[in-house]
């Protein structure tokens, strides 16, 4: 099962509901825990009714306590415990044993009846909810910045990367304005840091410590204008005359947690109810969570749901966690996926035993919230960045040359079995080596990366894109033809002939060309890309900064 959180309430509800299955499913739980253990002492030499036995009382301690029931957990762990260390000892399944066990088990369905208990601090007030505020604008950029004509550069600039720039007269204005609607980034010139909008970016920052960026420009660039802007609160500083490759990539690093998608955590445990419980958690915290309940479906799991960390119960009947994650991680595509285990199990032994056969995290069940929050982040985070890094290019960010080739089969494939339209177009810069000979390298890889942000700004999120290498570029449109492909990459063509290029230095007009190419005009991967740099190429020959489509053969 699939599941993102998408309603707050109906989770709590969710949550409600499975903690009264538990409840209602306790007495007959513990009973045939009871007939269990009687089982086992009717078949003492019987090594696996034994292991099925601590393991179905190590299972039952690890969920109690989160459905509100820790006297569960605390004489379930007491039994495991109790059971193990007769074993261990050479002692076997003894009637003195029998006595013990059976005086805990019929205390335990006892606590079975009990009413469900608050959670001891789990995940108490964990999300609070946030006061009502104004809605926020990711493509709004509110700006109190001095001089009428670095104002007008600023607003034509970022227009054509896709943002709208209010510039604001006063402090006043601007603390009118967030009253009625919040931006994605305010900018302020250095020159209008004064007491008041110490006091606004400071009241902004408590409010909420990611939600409003705050960028400083300056005409001077020195130890002590940086100080003042960190003084002041400032997320990042720039020198006018502004680099816009730059600024973009800055914002979209300071925006960054508003557009990221969410995390994929697979849950892998045999007990249903566990595996809800924290794929309810997980949600909540605003991840996609999809959970299995048998080991020996996992692959074909992970192949179809690409998660990003697998959460994983470390004792299983059939399978051992340790085991499943050595099965997982010899397949090539899961080098490097996280496993976090869980288990009540707190000796150091079978952690450090976990930690060294697989597992990046282990905790304790019952598992505190925040702890398990902060283990899956911060793990999937690092597996999501080090994955990007497999797959980007160095100097743009976007994908490279065989990343994008690879998303392009996978996007043909799955949007021809849906019958739906995909464009493929190829971008070049014209005349790029007069850049690199004019103004250098460094000028030249900072067009490219204009050209990058550009794209990104104006593109989809759900569009692909990739640098082709040098001066190209390569753009994959799902649900969109030749036609709608060419009107949208001709927007973003004006916009870059319009572009100021080459901050600080003598302007140096550039443009591009493309050529596009869309199935199912072209089914074929070879005939799609091939098409595709045809119609480029014709868009060179007939002068240039065009573009051209390529048409169906006869």
């Amino acid at each position: 099962m699939e599941a993102h959180l998408s309603d707050e309430p109906d989770i709590k509800q969710k949550l409600r509901e499975l903690q009264e299955h538990y409840a209602a499913n306790l007495p007959e739980r513990t009973a045939k825990l009871s007939a269990l253990w009687q089982r086992s002492m009717q078949a003492p030499q019987n090594p696996e009714l034994q292991q099925e036995v601590v393991r179905e009382f190590h299972t039952l301690a690890g969920s109690g306590t989160s459905f509100g029931f820790p006297r569960i957990t605390r004489l379930a762990r007491e039994i495991e415990y109790t059971i193990k260390n007769e074993l261990k000892k050479g002692h076997g399944l003894t009637a003195h044993l029998d006595t013990q066990v059976s005086a805990l088990l019929a205390e335990l369905q006892r606590a079975a009846s009990d009413n469900p208990e608050e959670e001891a601090g789990n995940d108490k007030d964990l999300h609070p909810q946030p006061a009502e505020s104004p809605p926020l604008d990711p493509r709004l950029i509110y700006m109190l910045v001095k001089g009428r004509e670095q104002r007008e550069e600023m607003q034509q600039q970022l227009r054509h990367y896709g943002y709208a720039v209010a510039a604001m007269e006063s402090l006043q204005q601007l603390e009118n304005a967030l009253q009625l609607q919040l931006p994605c980034t305010i900018v302020f010139s250095i020159e209008q840091l004064d007491e008041g909008a110490h006091a606004l970016i400071k009241q902004l920052k408590e409010q909420d410590k990611t939600a409003l960026p705050i960028i400083i420009v300056s005409a001077k660039d020195d130890t002590r204008q940086r100080l003042t802007a960190v003084r002041a609160g400032a997320d990042a500083f720039f020198r006018i005359p502004l680099d816009y490759a730059a600024l973009m990539d800055t914002l979209d690093q300071l925006g960054h947690h508003r557009h990221t998608e969410p995390y994929r955590i697979l849950i892998m445990d045999t007990a249903p109810e566990t595996a809800s419980y924290h794929a309810f958690k997980l949600q909540q915290a605003g991840m996609v969570t999809q959970e299995v309940n048998d080991p020996m479906e996992i692959m074909q799991h992970i192949r179809a749901f690409h998660p990003e960390l697998i959460l994983m119960n470390l004792s299983m009947p059939a399978c051992h966690g340790t085991e499943l994650a050595s099965i997982i991680h010899q397949d090539n595509s899961c080098i490097g996926l996280p496993i976090v285990f869980l288990s009540a199990e707190t000796g150091m032994e079978e952690k450090n035993f976990a930690m060294t056969h697989g597992g990046d995290d282990f905790l304790n069940k019952p598992v505190n919230i925040s702890h398990l929050l902060s283990s899956v982040k911060t793990r999937a985070a690092r597996y999501r960045k080090l994955r990007a890094l497999m797959s980007c290019d160095n100097l743009t960010g976007l994908y490279n040359h065989s990343s994008t080739k690879e998303l392009l089969r996978h996007e043909l494939n799955r949007l021809q079995r849906n019958n739906s339209p995909l464009s493929y177009i190829i971008i070049d810069i014209d005349h790029f080596s007069r850049v690199n000979d004019r103004f250098g390298f460094a000028a030249g890889d900072a067009v490219i990366k204009t050209m990058a942000s550009l794209l990104k700004q104006r593109l989809r999120r759900s569009d692909i894109i990739g640098h082709h290498g040098g001066e190209a570029f390569a753009v994959i449109l799902p649900d969109t033809d030749a036609a709608a492909a060419s009107t949208v990459i001709e927007g973003i063509r004006e916009s870059f002939a319009d572009m100021r290029l080459t901050p600080g230095k003598d302007d140096m007009p550039l443009t591009f060309s493309a050529g596009i190419a869309d199935s199912p005009t072209y089914n074929e991967f070879a005939t799609l890309t091939s098409a595709a740099l045809q119609a480029l190429r014709l868009a060179k020959e007939k002068g240039r900064n065009r573009i051209e489509i390529a048409l169906a053969t006869k």
